[in-house]
This record gives structure tokens, sequence and C-alpha cells, in this order.
């Protein structure tokens, strides 16, 4: 209940400062950037942790190395407040997604007329590409539920490396091209570059990764025997009976 109140009132405060500037309501989202992070600290573990706390020690030697007020510390919070507005809308692009039966429709396209492991891991690559500049992180928990119902001919511990190296790695790609993608746009801001110049290179570098790893998943996958959804239930069946 504590991280639910902390972090939502940390959004609402921030999307205020957003739309109404006012260094009183910088100080007051910078604060509660702060409780959450102490609160978020008790509970981290592993990677996470230690990752958080490098980035937090670097920062705060970078804040004291160039002097400022130690009250500004709390204004440097304001940055990275909108990646966790994000994160906190998540839920509601999940609820419009199976309001709009786009999952259905996803799912209907892993499994018409595929007949080996390289095509639907082409077209699980294609659709983390696609629906990564328009959904961003939501595309995950969607395109995953939609695949896995496809994945009959594997076992749990193959399961997840295919969702992984299917839909992580073209989703990963899809963020160096991407012009909503923060990273490119913040790069192309500080190094005075065209988008329309780089757009073209990267994005045939990312055509060309695609293709060797789609055509690499074909030897990867070539001694599982891709068994399709109806075709399981009808061998499941003979077997019962």
């Amino acid at each position: 209940m504590l991280y639910a109140v902390v972090y939502t009132s940390l959004t609402v405060l921030y999307l205020l400062s957003v739309f109404m500037p006012a260094q009183p309501l910088s100080y007051a989202s910078g604060t509660l950037a702060v409780a959450a992070l102490l609160i978020s600290s008790l509970r981290a573990r592993g990677l996470y942790f230690y990752t958080g706390l490098v980035f937090l020690i670097v920062g705060v030697v970078l804040f004291l190395y160039n002097g400022l007020p130690p009250v500004q510390f709390l204004v440097q919070f304001q940055s990275m407040l909108g990646l966790l507005g994000l994160f906190m809308v998540l839920p509601s692009i999940n609820w419009l997604i199976y309001i709009g039966r786009f999952d259905k429709t996803v799912k209907q396209l892993f499994q018409k007329k595929v007949s080996r492991w390289d095509q639907l891991y082409g077209r699980g690559t294609a659709a983390s590409q696609l629906l990564g500049n328009f959904l961003n992180i939501a595309t995950i928990p969607l395109l995953a539920k939609a695949l896995r119902a496809s994945l009959n001919g594997l076992s749990e511990p193959q399961i997840h490396p295919f969702l992984s190296r299917c839909l992580l790695r073209s989703y990963a790609l899809a963020l160096t091209w991407s012009p909503m993608e923060v990273m490119v746009s913040k790069s192309i801001d500080i190094t005075g570059a065209k988008f329309l110049v780089i757009f073209p290179i990267m994005l045939g570098l990312t055509v060309i990764v695609v293709f060797v790893d789609v055509k690499l998943s074909s030897f990867r996958y070539r001694t599982i025997a891709y068994l399709p959804k109806f075709e399981l239930q009808e061998s499941d069946a003979k077997n019962t009976n």
C-alpha cells in the first residue's frame, strides 16, 4: 500500500510540475523521489540493487563535483520521472489492448499458415519491430502472451530463450532507429545530426541483423518438430482414446 501511495503521488506531482511549472512542485516531487528510492532499496535484490547503487553513487559524485547547491539535488530526479510515469500507465495500455481484442488478432497471426519454427520466429520478430514503435515496452507482455500459445513443441526451459531471442532482441533493435525513442532523439539533439541521414543506415543495419537472426533460428530449432495447436489437440485426443 505504501508503494502505491508514494509512486502514484510522485507521478501526479511530476505531471503537475510539467503542466504547471513551479519550484515548490519540483522540490516536492524530488522529495518524494528520494523517499521512493529509499523504500525501493529495502526490497531490491541482486542486479537491480547493485546497478541502481552504482548509478546513484556516480550521480552524487557528479553533483558534488559540479558544486551545485544541496537543495538542487532534489531537482535532479526530474529527468527520469517521465519514464516512471510511462511505466505507471502501461497497465492502462494493456487494458486497451484487451478491450480492442488486439491480443486475439496477434495470436491468430502467429498461428495461421505457420509450419516451421523460423516462420514463427520471423513473425514474432517483425511484430516486435512494428509494435515496439507504437506501444513501447507494452509490446513485450502482449507478444509474449500471444506467442506462448504457439510454442507447443518446446519444453518450458526452451520457451524462455525463444521468447527472449525473438522479442527482446527485435525490440532492442527497434529502439536504435525509432524516432520516438528518447535515446535516438536525445542523441540527434546532442550531435546535431540529421535523422533523415542516419535513418537509412540504422534501418539497413537492423534489417541485416534481423535477417541473419531469423536464418540462424532455422538452424537452432531444426531438430525440433513444429506442431500447430490444432494438431497438438488432435494428437492429445487420440492418445486419450
